[in-house]
């Protein structure tokens, strides 16, 4: 069974703060989020499970103990395996030099 990804109406983007981190369990049930963008920078990092990232013309699979980047303005969607532990860290552009790749 596949549910929507829940983080509880969470909008990176109305914060102010530089940056903004914090960590979710999926719980039993493999989630899923639908096409979305943000302006700052995702870092998702996979501590337990793995989360596969839909973009433009690439699919990004992560597995436990790695993360992947997605640079702020870029579309994408999210799925997320059950029992899977995740931590996000979002980062405002001006606030440092990311990757734009």
């Amino acid at each position: 069974m596949m549910h929507r990804l829940n983080l509880n109406g969470y909008e990176p983007d109305r914060h102010h703060e530089a940056a903004v981190a914090f960590c979710i369990h999926a719980g039993t049930d493999e989630l899923t989020s639908p096409v979305h963008q943000h302006r700052k920078g995702q870092l998702i990092l996979a501590l337990h499970g793995a989360i596969t990232c839909t973009v433009e013309n690439a699919l990004w699979m992560v597995p436990p103990q790695y993360a992947v980047w997605i640079p702020g303005g870029v579309e994408h969607s999210n799925q997320v395996t059950a029992n899977a532990e995740l931590c996000f860290l979002f980062i405002e552009p001006s606030a440092v030099t990311m990757p734009t790749t």
